[in-house]
C-alpha cells in the first residue's frame, strides 16, 4: 500500500514494471500480448485481478482501471473460518489506515465486508468474502465512473 500510494501513477500499462519492481511482484506477458501479475504474498493465490481498458493494438499502453489481489488464502465452502477472515480484514485494514494516513472514506457490510480509502491518486479497498480478504487499487477516475454509474442506477430506483 505504501508503494500504491507514493507511486507516480500515470494510470496506464507504462506503469507496472516500475510498480511491480518496487513491490516485488513478477510482470509476464504471454504470446497474445495479455499482462499478468502474480503478487510475493504468501497467499495460496497469488495472482492479480488486473482490469484494463481496451487495447487499440499490440504494445499500446492500455489504461489501468483496477489492481485486485488477495491478502489471505482463498478457502471454499468453509464458513467456520470467518473469524479467521475478520481477523485478516481487521488487521489489513488497520494496517491500510496507518499506511495512508487517514480514515476510510465509505464502508459496506452486505453482502460484502469493505472499506474504501480515497486519496488523491488513487481509491483503496479492502473488501472480505466468504471466501477470502482482497484488496484493490483504483485509479481515480475508474472509480468516479463507477460511482456515477451507482448513483445513476439510485437514481432510477426512487
Amino acid at each position: 500500500m505504501r508503494v500504491a500510494n507514493e507511486f507516480n501513477w500515470t494510470w496506464t500499462s507504462d506503469d507496472l514494471p516500475a510498480f511491480c519492481e518496487r513491490t516485488g511482484w513478477q510482470l509476464t506477458e504471454n504470446e497474445r500480448g495479455e499482462l499478468t501479475l502474480a503478487t510475493n504474498l504468501e497467499v495460496n493465490r497469488g495472482d492479480v485481478w488486473l482490469s484494463l481498458g481496451d487495447g487499440i493494438e499490440r504494445g499500446a499502453a492500455r489504461v489501468i482501471n483496477r489492481i485486485a489481489f488477495r491478502v489471505s488464502d482463498v478457502v471454499l465452502d468453509r464458513p467456520d473460518l470467518r473469524p479467521e477472515f475478520d481477523k485478516v480484514f481487521d488487521a489489513i485494514a488497520q494496517r491500510v489506515f496507518e499506511v495512508l494516513g487517514q480514515r476510510p472514506t465509505r464502508w459496506w457490510v452486505d453482502p460484502s465486508r469493505g472499506l474504501r480509502w480515497d486519496m488523491p491518486n488513487l481509491v483503496v479497498t479492502t473488501t472480505m468474502t466468504v471466501s477470502s480478504v482482497y484488496v484493490h487499487i483504483i485509479s481515480p477516475a475508474h472509480q468516479r465512473w463507477n460511482d456515477e454509474n451507482d448513483a445513476s442506477l439510485e437514481r432510477g430506483n426512487d
